[in-house]
């Protein structure tokens, strides 16, 4: 991959774009019952300077004639071309160097409105030292997002999330910190001997559960949030890596994604081995549960997504569909209800399937000017945030019911794959061809 030869990141800018410009609309397979038609529309672009101090961030418009994709046709976009804008006290000493790359991203809440945390890596090349920093953004409708938050660190912050009130974030200094994500205040540092490469609470913000490796060994700690962080459960794997860790819906399952190729699901109350997932042949970068927990989605270098469902018994997955899309996988996510399954690729693109039917053509966002490295629904699934090394990408979605316009039935019931209505390898290919990926027999 190429590296970036153009940044947005001019202190205290966030750029945000003509909306009558930026949205398409969703095709439809032959005979596909969609019941909605989306809108994406891309609003901002918040660039990261981890040196930047808190405050109100100002705005240039995006040149018109910029559009965000949807299907399998794809639609150039114009690159923004950013002017320096006057701030008020956003300069400080320069405790980072570049590069600043947005490595994990979460969402949360304050005061009605959407807040996102990013999780930010700097430095480590030309002799600049490796540091990190935690940067919070308001999100409002309407408004230009604002800093409102920032920590720093002394090394990479790999994982952040939001969970019932609270916000973990950790990385490669050994450390979790867990802040109040009204006031900012510290609730609580938990020390490891490991470089942390996840952090992740349960739906209720009970459980915290924490992943590391040394590149020797991986570790999984597990602590009760409200016994003052005592920790439950450790256990120590002597694995190359750990990439990901995901609790489901009832908090009864955590997996986690090790050893680079496999995906390990535990009992969250007595900790034992439910089952191991041989999920790849390559690493692991992503995983992701469905709302419903049915489901549990797998992503990596291997350029496949894997999805996996739960049979006859409720803590055993087989897998259901793998499907090629193309270049290295570096985030996946399900949407509230399970509307859209959606795909980061490395080159930054982001593609929207119907997890009922991999078959059906996807929604894509086309960009390929930066790396995408995470990406995750508000809670409401009203915006997509998208962490590219050149920004965040704030992308509104809008649906709307277009049951009316659908032939052969009105119902809003969403479209079973099964094997009578299987695409056939042609179709398939030519699905790939236009951009959507190869289903895999």
């Amino acid at each position: 991959m190429s590296s970036i030869e153009k940044s947005w990141a001019i202190a205290g800018l966030v750029i945000p774009l003509v909306a009558s410009c930026l949205q398409a609309q969703a095709q439809t397979a032959p005979n596909a019952q969609q019941p909605t038609e989306t809108t994406i529309l891309l609003e901002y672009v918040i660039p990261i300077d981890p040196n930047r101090l808190p405050e109100t961030v100002t705005s240039t418009p995006m040149p018109t004639g910029s559009s965000v994709l949807t299907q399998s046709t794809l639609i150039p976009t114009t690159t923004p071309t950013s002017t320096s804008t006057p701030t008020t006290g956003s300069s400080s000493p320069k405790r980072h160097c570049e590069p600043y790359i947005p490595f994990s991203i979460s969402w949360g809440r304050k005061n009605g409105e959407d807040i996102l945390a990013v999780g930010i890596r700097s430095g480590g090349f030309k002799g600049c030292p490796k540091t990190g920093a935690l940067q919070i953004f308001t999100i409002g409708v309407g408004r230009e997002p604002k800093l409102q938050h920032i920590e720093h660190s002394s090394h990479w912050v790999s994982s952040v999330d939001f969970s019932n009130g609270q916000l973990a974030f950790g990385g490669y200094d050994k450390q979790v910190r867990v802040l109040d994500d009204g006031s900012f205040a510290h609730l609580e540092t938990l020390n490891t001997t490991m470089r942390i490469k996840s952090v992740v609470f349960n739906r209720e913000g009970t459980l915290l559960a924490v992943g590391t490796d040394d590149g020797d060994n991986t570790g999984v700690m597990v602590y009760n949030v409200t016994d003052s962080f005592s920790m439950l459960y450790r256990r120590m794997n002597r694995l190359f890596s750990l990439s990901d860790l995901e609790f489901n819906k009832y908090s009864t399952e955590l997996a986690v994604a090790e050893g680079n190729t496999q995906v390990t699901i535990y009992n969250v109350t007595t900790f034992d081995l439910l089952q191991t997932l041989a999920a790849a042949p390559r690493a692991i970068l992503d995983m992701d549960y469905s709302d419903d927990g049915n489901y549990l989605a797998t992503v990596g270098v291997d350029q496949i997504l894997r999805v996996y469902k739960v049979e006859s018994d409720s803590s055993f997955f087989t897998l259901t569909h793998a499907l090629l899309v193309g270049d290295q996988l570096t985030s996946v996510v399900f949407s509230s209800g399970s509307i859209w399954l959606v795909v980061g690729l490395y080159d930054g693109t982001v593609r929207f399937y119907d997890p009922e039917d991999l078959t059906i053509s996807p929604k894509i966002i086309s960009y390929k000017q930066a790396r995408l490295y995470d990406l995750e629904f508000n809670d409401n699934d009203t915006v997509l945030a998208v962490a590219r090394s050149d920004g965040i990408g704030i992308y509104r979605i809008t649906r709307k019911d277009t049951t009316e316009v659908h032939n052969d039935s009105t119902s809003t019931t969403p479209k079973v794959h099964n094997d009578s209505t299987s695409a056939t390898p042609l179709v398939a290919l030519f699905m790939a061809v236009l951009g959507g990926g190869m289903l895999l027999p």
